[in-house]
């Protein structure tokens, strides 16, 4: 997966209380449903008690989009729970919050933590996982926002993110691969990268082959379902789909 990020740092943003510096990823389509992953830390030292990290989700602009604040302080309004932001104050809507206390303290150390968010646009329910615990640490019901982008930072702490793994319903316009021909991981297909639907995607941006794949099997298999629509639609050529086809057999997207 690309990752690209825009990040917003300094005073407080006129107008509304909320979180001010993040990454969010900007390359490729908004996210509906969807579910984040990623191992994040907390580098502020744990003696101070309202250290925090953000995933952001739902992302449509500085003012709009929805929050997870992971921290290990639990007693105090804006720490460790599920936030709205919607052109006012940040809000919490969790279940967890019971006025006085919210839910156990997420991360209490200076390690590195699994951490899961899911969104499920539809329903607008949400769920926060952390360290691989199948019951949700934080859980909220909210329909403002549909769709949106990702990201990641601290309301005011410094903190890290890697593996970052985000999947789900992808929505919007794409935001066009530039390249001039199809190139699968490091194997250049040959095919021409045309724009392949009518929401400006290109057949680069619908091969995915830079989302990370935990097998080979399985993104050749993506690949040959997208193809095989591609030709049906005119898209492709016989010929160029098996071009694309040759192309993800032969490239490392998957392999260890």
């Amino acid at each position: 997966m690309t990752r690209s990020s825009s990040r917003r740092l300094g005073s407080t943003p006129g107008g509304y209380r909320r979180p001010f510096e993040y990454a969010i990823l900007t390359e490729g389509r908004e996210f509906g449903n969807v579910q984040i992953e990623a191992e994040v830390r907390l580098d502020t030292p744990a003696t101070i008690s309202n250290r925090d990290v953000i995933i952001v989700f739902g992302y449509q602009s500085e003012t709009e989009f929805y929050y997870a604040h992971l921290s290990q302080d639990n007693t105090i309004y804006a720490h460790n729970g599920i936030f709205r932001v919607d052109n006012a104050d940040r809000y919490r809507i969790e279940h967890q919050w019971d006025g006085t206390v919210g839910a156990p303290p997420a991360v209490t150390d200076e390690e590195w933590h699994d951490v899961k968010v899911t969104h499920c646009a539809d329903t607008g329910e949400i769920a926060v996982y952390v360290d691989g615990s199948d019951t949700p640490l934080m859980t909220a019901v909210d329909t403002t926002f549909s769709s949106g982008r990702v990201g990641f930072g601290s309301f005011d702490n410094i903190g890290r993110m890697r593996d970052l793994v985000v999947t789900g319903t992808a929505t919007g316009p794409c935001t066009t691969d530039p390249s001039e021909t199809v190139v699968v991981g490091e194997v250049d297909s040959g095919v021409v990268n045309v724009v392949a639907d009518d929401l400006g995607c290109s057949v680069d941006d619908l091969v995915l082959d830079e989302q990370r794949w935990s097998d080979h099997g399985d993104f050749v298999q993506h690949v040959a379902e997208v193809s095989a629509h591609l030709r049906s639609t005119g898209v492709v050529t016989g010929q160029e789909r098996g071009a694309l086809m040759a192309a993800a057999a032969q490239s490392s997207v998957g392999r260890p």
